[in-house]
């Protein structure tokens, strides 16, 4: 300020720029503390979902129906290596007998029903089949098109395997009472015959 520069001798000037300068940069330190602080959040709340989903063997999914095009976040590669793939892709590994329920409660949807829940078979690479229970929520624009899907996939295969299991345990008693229950009746039949003769009048 003394020498002719940028103020020219106006100390108010320059108090003033100062002023607006410490201010700007006082802003810039608070808002870049800021976004550090909701980056620190963001990462915590993704590390806390990746567990979640990861302790309950599960992955989110986003689809967008416009491009056909479905993204996941799979941390256990449940459907391996299909992290992106098209929807005709998806749905081709559903199995045939789930295939038209699950692609009904896609394509039902609207904006007053927005959500689902089914549980299906899909194939993997490898042939294994794992059953997933899915949940979904669609957004539509104002004209009612659905333009977005998202949810969340949960691998169930081990208590749909127990479940048939135990089904299989019930076929199994069954047939066994079943078998039981003939075998049984074949000897006491020639019995019965024979305490019917004895108690007879007529009996020698």
């Amino acid at each position: 300020g003394h020498g002719g520069g940028l103020f020219d001798g106006d100390v108010e000037v320059a108090q003033a720029f100062m002023l607006v300068s410490s201010l700007w940069a006082l802003t810039l330190a608070v808002v870049l503390e800021q976004q550090r602080r909701a980056s620190d959040k963001v990462q915590l709340s993704e590390r806390s979902m990746r567990a979640a989903l990861a302790a309950g063997r599960g992955f989110t999914f986003d689809y967008d129906p416009l491009a056909d095009f479905v993204r996941r976040a799979d941390p256990d590669q449940i459907l391996a290596p299909f992290m992106e793939e098209s929807g005709a892709s998806f749905f081709e590994r559903v199995l045939p007998e789930d295939r038209a329920r699950l692609q009904h409660a896609v394509t039902s949807l609207s904006p007053g029903s927005p959500t689902y829940d089914e549980t299906y078979g899909s194939r993997r690479p490898d042939g294994r089949i794992v059953w997933l229970q899915e949940r979904g929520i669609a957004e539509f624009d104002e004209t009612g098109t659905l333009v977005r899907l998202q949810g969340l996939t949960m691998d169930v295969t081990a208590r749909r395997e127990a479940e048939e299991a135990l089904r299989e345990a019930d076929r199994k008693k069954d047939r066994f009472i079943a078998t039981l229950a003939h075998e049984l009746r074949n000897p006491l039949a020639p019995i019965r015959t024979a305490a019917d003769l004895l108690g007879s009048a007529k009996a020698g």
